[in-house]
């Protein structure tokens, strides 16, 4: 975390009761909890991994940084697209249905149009009672001997 963060997180955790019009009491625990949480969000964001979130119908909710840079697209641009759109051949959709996790290595075209061998790991979760799956994926290497089951 930057050193503002860390030290606003310090002064919440110092000082539990926040400056609010209610007069609300932050506990030590929801304090905590929130630093944790953003620790949790700043190192899947910084991961050397790209990490997906996205729907039952294959639509990107959010992905990290790791995931544009392999992709070759801005946040707001891949949010406009599905996991489909990237993969050779496309997916199976009637896998999302199942609800299954799964992994495996495919072909990744990306914004230029140069394409990657990737392995992946997906897993279904829900946030809520709401269906979402969490990829995880990496480039691999072309010494790899995955890359060349990949076409």
């Amino acid at each position: 975390m930057n050193r503002l963060r860390d030290t606003a997180s310090a002064r919440v955790l110092r000082n539990p009761v926040a400056t609010t019009e209610n007069e609300q009491v932050v506990t030590d625990s929801e304090a905590n909890a929130l630093v944790l949480q953003t620790l949790l969000l700043e190192a899947i964001d910084s991961a050397n991994m790209a990490i997906c979130v996205y729907d039952e119908r294959g639509r990107y909710v959010t992905v990290n940084e790791c995931a544009c840079k392999i992709l070759g697209y801005s946040r707001d641009e891949l949010l406009w697209h599905d996991v489909a759109d990237f993969t050779e051949g496309g997916i199976d959709r009637t896998v999302l249905s199942r609800n299954e996790h799964r992994e495996g290595v495919r072909m990744v075209t990306r914004k230029d149009g140069t394409k990657v061998p990737c392995a992946f790991v997906v897993t279904p979760t829900r946030v809520g009672h709401l269906p979402y799956f969490i990829a995880v994926w990496w480039t691999l290497d072309h010494d790899d001997p995955r890359a060349d089951g990949a076409a």
